[in-house]
Formats: structure tokens, C-alpha cells, sequence
């Protein structure tokens, strides 16, 4: 029950060393979440997916979002909190002067402060109260992924799936789970072959 980012990337250097890519992402993964924007992580991570045998591109639409929204995804929270509050200090500080002072305080400067107090304020309010998906790493070789909870049913895929395929979390039942790729296919995969991160 111990959360540490550290932790979690040295556990992840000892599955790259040992050529466990599944376990190295989950492990890469959670440290993401606990020290996110480490330089460090970022290569190593960048590393490992790139040696996985699967590459499953994002949906068209994801990429549109995180292509505009790009500080909502590409900026840590704590980073984003701070840039707030720089904007937010700045946008009253420039009002203030605009109102008080005769110092000449250009209106596009607090208008420009304003809507990136709006919109950082707006990343962080969504990022808190939505709920987004648990994730998870397929950890084993390869395994097939199925149209139904058991092995009588019919693969998904031509192809098994193979370690360090990442995935979105649909629906959890005893041995399987229901899962969405990372372009919008579904399927059920045994949850032995997996690990959520």
C-alpha cells in the first residue's frame, strides 16, 4: 500500500531490465500519475512503448482534443494550478491599476489575463470532477481477445494482443474484463493477462 513515484519508475527500470514491457508501463504509469512532467520517466517511458509489438494509434477525435486543449493534457495539475494563479494575481493587479492609477494599462493585457485565468480554471475543474476510466496494461506475451467473458467465444481479433497494450477499463467481471483500445475497439480480455495501473 505504498504510493511513491519513485518507487514506482525504479520498479518499472527493473521490469525494462528483465524485458517485462507489460509490467514496466503499468509501473512507468503509476509513477506518471504521483510525479508527472519528470524528464526522466518521460524518456524512459518513451523508450519502453516504443518496443511494444502492438501500436494501436488514438481515435482521430482524441487527438483533435488533446491537439487544442494541449495545456489541459500536455501541462501537469500542479503546474496548471500554478500558472492560475500567476494569471489570476496579474489579471487583478492590471484591473486594479486600470481603474486606481493613471498608469497606462494596455485592455488587451487584462483581457488576455482573464481568458487564461478562465481557461486554466476550467482544466482543473473538469479534471477534478470527472471521472475518467480506470486504465490498464496487458502484461502477459500475448493473449485473444474475446467478443464475450469466456474462452467459448469467438476471438475479437485476427491477431492476439500482445504485452504493453494499454487499454480503457469498460466493465469488470469475475475473470474478465471489458476493455476499449485506444482506437474505440472493444473487446474482453482474461484479467490474469492484465494489470489495471
Amino acid at each position: 500500500d505504498v504510493h511513491n513515484g519513485k518507487l514506482y519508475y525504479n520498479i518499472g527500470n527493473t521490469y525494462v531490465a528483465l524485458g517485462d514491457i507489460g509490467r514496466a508501463i503499468v509501473n512507468y504509469r503509476r509513477a506518471e500519475k504521483l510525479m508527472p512532467g519528470d524528464e526522466n520517466l518521460t524518456q524512459n517511458l518513451g523508450y519502453v512503448l516504443s518496443k511494444r509489438q502492438d501500436v494501436i494509434p488514438a481515435q482521430q477525435s482524441e487527438k483533435l482534443l488533446q491537439t487544442l486543449f494541449f495545456w489541459h493534457y500536455d501541462l501537469s495539475r500542479p503546474a496548471r494550478l500554478l500558472l492560475f494563479s500567476g494569471c489570476y494575481v496579474l489579471f487583478w493587479l492590471a484591473a486594479g491599476l486600470m481603474t486606481f492609477t493613471p498608469v497606462p494599462v494596455p485592455k488587451w493585457m487584462t483581457g488576455s489575463l482573464l481568458a487564461l485565468s478562465l481557461l486554466l480554471a476550467t482544466s482543473l475543474v473538469f479534471e477534478k470532477f470527472s471521472a475518467s476510466p480506470a486504465t490498464g496494461v496487458i502484461v502477459t506475451s500475448e493473449v485473444v481477445a474475446r467478443q464475450g467473458d469466456g474462452r467459448n467465444y469467438q476471438p475479437s481479433f485476427t491477431a492476439p494482443l500482445h504485452a504493453g497494450t494499454e487499454f480503457s477499463l469498460l466493465e469488470k467481471r469475475t475473470n474478465w474484463l471489458r476493455v476499449e483500445l485506444n482506437d474505440g475497439r472493444q473487446c474482453w480480455l482474461p484479467a490474469q493477462s492484465c494489470e489495471l495501473v
